[in-house]
This record gives structure tokens, C-alpha cells and sequence, in this order.
């Protein structure tokens, strides 16, 4: 993700791409990954006529909230840590390129994940399954220009 060239070549005739890939490991891992990864990405994708990208970001992005808070998109980000503050940028340079550069974006906010756990155990939990299901429709949705969604299974 970290190496333009590479990712303007992948792009090539993709009419959608799933942006997935970030390090969650300490500042050293960040910057390449979910920065300039996440800028390489949707500037490939405008280069290259990519019309409507995916992000994997994380409902991590508001600081700990009690069972008691439904959790929304306008709730204000809180995040903590690198790898969060990350996924707010993701989700700010997706908001730009998909005003600036009529790319479709959206943003899943990600709820705790699992890929051996297919049934919720908890409200903020995302099966593998429904994991899957939500990138597929994330790319396949038409007219949606930006928009940040949170991607749990079976929540309030």
C-alpha cells in the first residue's frame, strides 16, 4: 500500500477496490500503512478511474462508551491511539476525494471482529460472515457518495 507505483498498476481497469490492509502496532507501522496507504489508495483509484471505494475503518473511532449509548455516526471521533487517529484520517481523506473527485466512499466502522466467530456474542461484535456481506454491498450500493456505516451483526 506504501509503494504508489505498485497500487497505480493494481488499479488498472477495477471499477471498485476494498481498502482492508492497516497495521495496528505501535506509531512505526502507521504512517506507511494507514496514511500513505490509505492517500495511495484513493489517489490511485481517481488516476485510474476507480468509481467507488470500501474502507475498513474501525467503530473504535469514538473513545469507550457505555452499553447504555447507542453509538452513531454523529457522534463526535475520540480517538485513542495511532492506529485509531488513522482510521479518523481514512475516513476524512475518503469524505475529500469523494467531493473533490466524484469517487463513491464509504467508511465501515468496523465492530470487534473475529473470522472464527460467525454467530455475535455481543452488540458490537461482526461476524465473518456479515463481514463479508457488508464490503459486498459497501462496493455494489449505488449513489452513495460518502457515507460512514457501522458493520456489526445483530445490534440495537
Amino acid at each position: 500500500m506504501a509503494n504508489f507505483d505498485t497500487l497505480l498498476e493494481a488499479t488498472v481497469g477495477m471499477d471498485a477496490a476494498i481498502h482492508l490492509t492497516g497495521t495496528d502496532g505501535e506509531w512505526e507501522g502507521v504512517p506507511h500503512s494507514n496514511l500513505i496507504g490509505t492517500y495511495n489508495m484513493l489517489e490511485t483509484a481517481r488516476v485510474n478511474g476507480v468509481k467507488q471505494i470500501a474502507y475498513a475503518s474501525r467503530a473504535g473511532v469514538h473513545r469507550t462508551l457505555s452499553e447504555e449509548v447507542t453509538r452513531r455516526v454523529n457522534i463526535m471521533s475520540q480517538p485513542l491511539g495511532f492506529y485509531t487517529v488513522s482510521k479518523v484520517f481514512g475516513e476524512a481523506i475518503g469524505y475529500s476525494y469523494a467531493h473533490q473527485h466524484d469517487i463513491e466512499f464509504m467508511a465501515v466502522r468496523i465492530g470487534n471482529f473475529n473470522r472464527n466467530r460467525d454467530l455475535p456474542k455481543h452488540p458490537h461484535h461482526l461476524s465473518h460472515g456479515d463481514c463479508v456481506r457488508m464490503f459486498e454491498r459497501a462496493v455494489i450500493h449505488p449513489g452513495v457518495q460518502y457515507e460512514v456505516v457501522y458493520g456489526v451483526s445483530d445490534s440495537t
